[in-house]
């Protein structure tokens, strides 16, 4: 039975994708051969067929032109006839009739210009699953594009910079890390220095990251007796994995510090690159080692930069000594004229309206960053003109945020940044840590919330009552905790709650790690910074 011909049909054009508009592309000659789909090659007995096309007036794919109605009609095999090329940049279409239609009375295959964009969807057939089933009756490969689609393919390069900030070490981070505890007490917590001027080469970070490894199977083997043989078999899964992870896996990637936690027994698997360098240090037992962590939380790393302007608005954090840029707001605005009379009044207000929204745009990005960030210390950079405004656009919780303001060139470079920024930074912390001790003296004045020397410190800390650890840099203290509830103590003997004998233990890390375990944090101070107390705190009762 004959099939009806499909008739054409006008359909409306919808908003093209990426936000193109006809024309916006340059047209693109047929390549040789012709500029179709491909196909693998035809079988015997196919090809006669599909050369013969109905013996009447033929219209490519059967679109009607727009300029006139060539009342085309489809050809039945449809697929064998190119599409139409698209009308670029307002070209009126004219009837292709008259004297135009002569000379296609005579059968020929239709090979039309390339287009240059997507033409409009068109119902082409009276059954789209036709062309479907010709081809798995003659088991053809079917057509595949000429080229890769550019649009689908693009990288939105400040959601890179939001994934490789995301792996940053916070409070939070650390407070996550103090708060496991390991079944078995085999949880291996290893640092590794990544400066280039301690490990220039792979080849030395490898030889000293084996050295650790080698460390810590010295340490677990010398009480080889007491550990349960699932404790030994986890260990050594975990060794043998930091090894392949290593030689597989790892890429410096700008790191200048390596943390690694593990524990097969437990299910923990943790890298986490660090933007500062830190000692090599391998430790094994039930709870992770993260006193190392302190100087990356505890410094200018993370802070947000806004670089603000009339055109230019951009957030960075500081990362590693360097601005990683996470938003780019940046809008070209008009320029300015002097021509005078109302034209260039209307004109002006015109521009400072553009300014405005353009501010205000920035400004809800700044705030959407310190939100996520939970309240980061916060630098703008911008002409002084503009702060009163830009500081109007803030939310409550940024300009709490905002440690400084202060200015640079409108086209200034990275480093003149990081130089503009590194003073009110300084002046900040400075200022903190005056305020910090000037607190942490009165309540200890006054026989109040706050401790001095290792016993009060370990206590408070071991009870949870510690909300701000005060700790000199470069203070180094043996203590003791108890193996059972873990309490911590600056004196060995037996634990008073459960009567087991203390174990020596690390001072710094006892402190911290029950300090940050209890929801508090560490303020790193200059040596001697607590009136000859090794160590501090400000505690919550």
């Amino acid at each position: 039975m004959p099939l009806a011909p499909a008739r054409a049909d006008e359909v409306a054009d919808l908003v093209a994708s990426g936000d193109e508009e006809l024309g916006d592309q340059p047209p693109v000659a047929a390549r040789p051969g012709g500029l179709g789909a491909e196909e693998r090659r035809r079988r015997l007995g196919e090809g006669g067929g599909e050369r013969l096309l109905p013996r009447r007036r033929r219209h490519p794919r059967g679109v009607r032109a727009e300029g006139g109605d060539a009342d085309a009609a489809e050809p039945l095999l449809a697929r064998l006839v190119d599409a139409a090329a698209a009308e670029l940049g307002l070209v009126p279409v004219a009837d292709p009739g008259g004297g135009e239609r002569l000379p296609e009375r005579e059968p020929a295959e239709l090979r039309v210009a390339a287009r240059s964009r997507e033409a409009a969807d068109v119902d082409e057939r009276l059954d789209s699953r036709l062309p479907q089933h010709r081809d798995e009756l003659l088991e053809r490969a079917g057509a595949v594009a000429d080229r890769v689609d550019e649009h689908g393919h693009r990288i939105d390069r400040t959601e890179v910079q939001r994934q490789r900030v995301a792996g940053s070490v916070t409070w939070d981070t650390l407070r996550e890390l103090a708060g496991f505890r390991s079944e078995t007490g085999c949880a291996l917590s290893l640092y590794l220095d990544l400066d280039p001027s301690a490990s220039p080469t792979r080849a030395e970070a490898q030889a000293r990251l084996r050295a650790l490894l080698a460390q810590a199977e010295k340490a677990f083997a010398s009480n080889g007796a007491a550990r349960a043989h699932g404790a030994k078999v986890a260990v050594g899964r975990d060794l043998a994995r930091i090894r392949d992870w290593w030689d597989g896996e790892f890429a410096r990637d700008g790191a200048l510090g390596l943390a690694l936690f593990a524990s097969d027994a437990d299910g923990l698997w943790r890298v986490e690159p660090l933007p500062a360098a830190v000692p090599d240090a391998v430790h094994l037992g039930a709870e992770l080692f993260v006193a190392p962590l302190v100087a990356v939380a505890d410094s200018d790393e993370g802070a947000l930069v806004a670089v603000v302007g009339r055109e230019r608005g951009q957030v960075f954090r500081l990362r590693g000594g360097r601005l990683v840029e996470v938003v780019d707001q940046s809008e070209e605005q008009p320029g300015r004229h002097d021509q005078g009379g109302w034209a260039q009044a209307r004109y002006q207000r015109h521009i400072e309206k553009l300014v405005a929204d353009h501010l205000r745009a920035v400004g809800g990005e700044i705030d959407r960053h310190v939100r996520a960030a939970r309240g980061p210390r916060l630098v703008v950079v911008a002409p002084e003109e503009l702060r009163p405004e830009l500081e109007a656009s803030l939310s409550p919780a940024a300009r709490e945020a905002v440690v400084g303001w202060t200015s640079a060139d409108a086209h200034a470079t990275e480093a003149e940044l990081l130089a503009a920024v590194r003073g009110p930074l300084a002046a900040a912390r400075a200022a903190r840590l005056q305020a910090v001790l000037e607190r942490w003296r009165e309540e200890r004045g006054r026989a109040g919330r706050a401790s001095a020397g290792w016993a009060p410190t370990l206590t408070a800390a071991s009870d949870g009552r510690v909300a701000m650890l005060l700790l000199p840099e470069g203070v180094r203290r043996r203590a003791f905790r108890c193996p059972v509830c873990g309490r911590a103590d600056a004196a060995a003997g037996t634990c008073p709650l459960d009567g087991a004998a203390r174990e020596p233990a690390d001072g710094v890390e006892l402190a911290v790690h029950r300090t940050v375990a209890a929801g508090g944090v560490v303020l790193r101070l200059p040596p001697a910074g607590l009136d000859g107390a090794e160590v501090g705190a400000l505690l919550r009762f």
